[in-house]
């Protein structure tokens, strides 16, 4: 292991919504037939809560045992995903995302990451915090031409933890591994 490596904190995505966002993906494969996409593997999708382009390797346990003290604390809650969209609204889009609801749990775990970051002396990416997903990467210069799609059916999902990953770029797409696990607190606990 080097001395620093990619990684990012994110929620993990169930099965069940893995499943679901592959038929999302096949209806889009049909929409855009001759967009260049890059399509995200299944086993790949997660919503990320923070990116580190070089976390230290040395930063990893204290990193993660301020995380397990900051997190475990909040409780497990249900993440709706119902709204396929480019990625950002604004300005020239780089992805096909989907979006979920309720915010307000997500963008609480997202402010969290970001003090425990601060405090562990990492430093801060100050844009927005904008929760998704990635389903798709645009990959031409020129934006695609979105036309609004109805979706049929919804996911949902139970979030009862949050994982570091590392990120591993190779020329067949990246990998991700598992590092650290850090639970929720459970509802009837």
């Amino acid at each position: 292991m080097s001395d620093a490596i990619r990684a990012f904190y994110a929620v993990p995505i169930s099965q069940a919504c893995q499943n679901d966002v592959g038929n999302i993906q096949q209806q889009l494969k049909k929409q855009y037939p001759k967009n260049p996409l890059g399509w995200s593997k299944l086993e790949n999708l997660h919503v990320t809560l923070y990116f580190f382009k070089n976390l230290p390797v040395n930063m990893i346990d204290e990193l993660h045992d301020k995380v397990t003290q900051n997190i475990n604390i909040l409780p497990e809650f249900s993440l709706n995903f119902d709204h396929v969209a480019p990625f950002p609204k604004q300005g020239k889009p780089c992805a096909i995302t989907f979006y979920m609801h309720p915010l307000e749990p997500i963008l609480q775990l997202g402010l969290i990451m970001r003090q425990v970051i601060d405090d562990c002396g990492l430093g801060v990416d100050r844009r927005a915090f904008s929760p998704h997903m990635t389903i798709a990467k645009i990959k031409k210069i020129s934006p695609i031409v979105w036309k609004p799609m109805q979706i049929q059916q919804h996911s949902s999902m139970l979030v009862d933890h949050i994982t570091l990953m590392q990120s591993e770029l190779t020329p067949e797409g990246p990998i991700y591994t598992p590092i650290r696990r850090t639970d929720l607190k459970r509802k009837n606990a």
